[in-house]
Formats: structure tokens, sequence, C-alpha cells
């Protein structure tokens, strides 16, 4: 015998409670047991191997059943649980769990447990010269089916996230000035399908900018901007009628190498400005005293054939088409032989203008460009092709067809041209 009211409850008997007797009469006293349905509706995320078990309370006693989809009657105001976490595989890195492990039953209700499927996951987090990033690194995932915001420290941190969702990480974080930062130099999202490790390597970075003085006077061959912290190598360039004189740091955590050479290492652990610093030589004709130490040369091959070069005990080619740029000692000799393909003829150098003698020596004093003209000799071109050439490395150009004609730059060439003359047996 039951008794429903209807809406889910009903009192349901369980036993005789006692019984009084009197007389020619008997009673007998029945207990109920107040209770109300519930409709189960577990939910999977993917489909665990094992199934969880559902326990609540029924006319007094606990009951246990697999969690499927059921309508049960359970006793009023009593606690119901399932088995919160299901572990999947030998490693322990892979889970089906709910955060809705257990409730009281206080009326007539469906009950959703979601199930969601998720792995362990390995952020670790390391930098290029193992400096602590200041502030901590935001991970955006999902974990039980909302989004997660998680600060990640440095080192290793463990997290369980849903299966077949995306996390995102910071991609650059900036230091407390605004001219330091750090540069993930890895994907910063991706998707969790399996328990991985996954390492975060950001890459730390300060803010060089770099002043010419006097302006105009020459260049740097890199540009203000990002520079990994560490080593870089930077050269500084002067223009026509300049030489390089020193360079200077404002920040001793900019640390030049040699402040008297043009081309240099800088070892980067701040933000800071760096100067090259250019004059113009002295009024000495022949260069005698110029504080330029080093000077660009310049190695062209026009279309048709190749050019070798040698000074001292280096010796190089350039092929056809493309340059070359030497950083050389001023006063350095230099020879440079050209060699045609077949179907060509060598023309000259310069246009000509530096003659055609084969191989060509002479002395380096500046910054100077020679090119190898070619002819096609199937065509009788004695014009010469120089071609195009594809530039190599980004260095000044300083032909001698664009100096100045001055009287002075005139007595200078003819000087050098004697020189270059005597060099060659011409």
């Amino acid at each position: 015998m039951e008794h429903t009211i209807g809406n889910g409850c009903r009192y349901t008997p369980t036993q005789l409670a006692g019984s009084i007797s009197v007389p020619g009469e008997s009673f007998q006293t029945i207990r109920f047991v107040k209770q109300f349905n519930i409709n189960l509706e577990p939910i999977f995320q993917d489909n665990p191997s094992i199934s969880p078990s559902f326990y609540y309370m029924a006319l007094g006693s606990q009951n246990t059943i697999h969690l499927v989809n059921s309508s049960l009657w359970v006793d009023a105001n009593t606690l119901w649980y399932v088995s919160p976490v299901l572990i999947q595989g030998s490693s322990g890195q892979e889970r089906w769990i709910t955060s809705q492990g257990s409730g009281t039953v206080t009326g007539p209700q469906n009950i959703n447990i979601n199930y969601y499927h998720q792995f362990l996951i390995s952020y670790d987090v390391i930098t290029s010269d193992s400096s602590v990033i200041p502030t901590p690194i935001h991970l955006t995932a999902q974990s039980f089916g909302t989004i997660l915001v998680q600060s990640l420290g440095m080192g290793i941190n463990k997290l369980w996230l849903d299966s077949a969702t995306n996390w995102k990480v910071d991609a650059s974080i900036n230091g407390t000035t605004g001219l330091e930062r750090w540069m993930l130099a890895v994907p910063s999202s991706g998707v969790i399908a399996a328990p991985v490790s996954i390492t975060l390597p950001y890459i730390h970075q300060y803010y060089l900018s770099f002043i010419v003085s006097p302006q105009s006077s020459g260049y740097v061959n890199v540009s203000d901007g990002w520079f990994n912290a560490g080593k870089i190598t930077i050269a500084a360039i002067p223009s026509a009628n300049y030489g390089f004189d020193r360079w200077y740091s404002d920040n001793p955590f900019v640390f030049i190498s040699n402040l008297n050479t043009p081309v240099i290492d800088v070892i980067v652990h701040g933000a800071g400005n760096i100067t090259a610093f250019f004059n113009k030589p002295s009024n000495s004709f022949f260069f005698t005293n110029t504080q330029q130490q080093s000077v660009y040369l310049t190695v062209e091959a026009g279309t048709g054939g190749s050019v070798t070069y040698s000074y001292g005990q280096n010796t190089g080619s350039v092929s056809q088409g493309s340059k070359t740029a030497l950083l050389l000692p001023v006063g350095t000799n230099v020879c440079l032989t050209a060699i045609p393909m077949s179907g060509y003829t060598f023309a000259g150098w310069n246009n000509s203008l530096l003659g055609n003698a084969n191989p060509y020596c002479f002395t380096v004093y500046a910054n100077m460009t020679i090119h190898a003209d070619f002819s096609n000799s199937t065509q009788n071109n004695n014009g010469g092709s120089s071609g195009e050439g594809t530039t190599v490395q980004s260095v000044p150009e300083f032909p001698f067809g664009s100096l100045p004609i001055t009287a002075a730059t005139f007595l200078l060439l003819l000087f050098l041209s004697s020189r270059i003359r005597r060099k060659n047996n011409i």
C-alpha cells in the first residue's frame, strides 16, 4: 500500500511499526516514508570505458545502480552521490570527471550529471636567457565546460583541461618600463587532444635606438627596434667624405666590445641608445691622418662572368649577377680577376673607367665599388653587359663615378691611378 499525493511525491509504507492489543480488538501501526521522484540524465563527453555508480536512499536503505538514464523514487531529504572521478589509462593523465558529485533530494527533480573528458596538460614556461618574467602569463582554456583564466608562473604548471577545447596564452609580455618584453617563440594557442607537455619559450628582448653624429655623416646597418638579449653584431657605415670615429652607449647594460672599430659585438642586457660618431678626414691629400680604420670594398660581377678576389691570405669569388662586400683595413692590397663564361669576353672594370687589366690589383683607401663588365662575344657587343646585381649584403656604395669632380678629387684620382698602373705594370 502506498499513497501518492501527485507532482512526484508519495508516501510509501515500510514495515509494521508496532501493535496494540485490547480485549476483542487488534491494532497495527504502519510507517510511511516520504519519497520524491527523480530523473537521472547523465551526459558524457566522449565515451568512457568505465561506468560510474549512483548511490541513493530508498525506504531507509542505501541503493546503488549504474549511472544511466533512470527514473527513481528516493527518500526525501536524503543525500545522493556519484563516483566523481573515473581514471582512464595507466598513466593517470586522462579522466572523466563531474563537478556535480552529490546533492540532497528536497523535491522531485531532474538531475543532469555532466562528466567531462579531461587530459592533464603540463605547461613549462622558460626564457631565452633564464630571466624571470615579472608578471604572470595568462592561460585561457576550458575546464568543466566553462572558460578558465589561469595564471602561469615560471617552470612547470599542470592543469586538467577539457578534451577537444582550445587554449591560448599571452604571445608577448611587457616589462615595467615599456622598453623590455618577452616574446613567445612558438604558437600561442592550440587544441587539447591528448595529455602532453607544452614548452612555452619566451625570447627576452630590449629596445635599442641608434644615433648618428653628426647627422648624415653615416648610418648604422640596423634600425631602431627590439633585439634579443645576448650578443648582437652591428656596423657603422660612413658617408662620403667621412670616416668612422667611435661608439658610445648610454647604458652600461648595453656593453660595446670595442668602441673604436666600426664592426662590433654588443652584449645586450638592457635597453638604451647607441651612438655612432663619424668625423671628416684631415686635409692631408693622401688621407694619411684619417681616423677611419676600415673601409668597405664592394665587388660586383655582371652578367656573363664571375670575379675572384684575394687579399693577404684570403680568397673568394663572386658569381655572375651578384655582389659581395669586404670590410678591409685601410691600405689593404687587393687583386681582382674577371673570369668570363663561354660566349662572353671581359670588357673592363666600371665601364672601363678603371681600365681592363686582368688581374686588376690596387690598394684600398676608402669605400668603393668595383664592377666587372662582360660582353657577349657572339653578338660582338663591345659595350659590355653589366646586368643587374642581387644584393648579398646591404652595404654603402660609393662608385668613383658618383664622387663630385673637384680639383682636389681629380688630383687624388690621378694619384691613385698612377699607383694602380705602377702596381699592374701598365
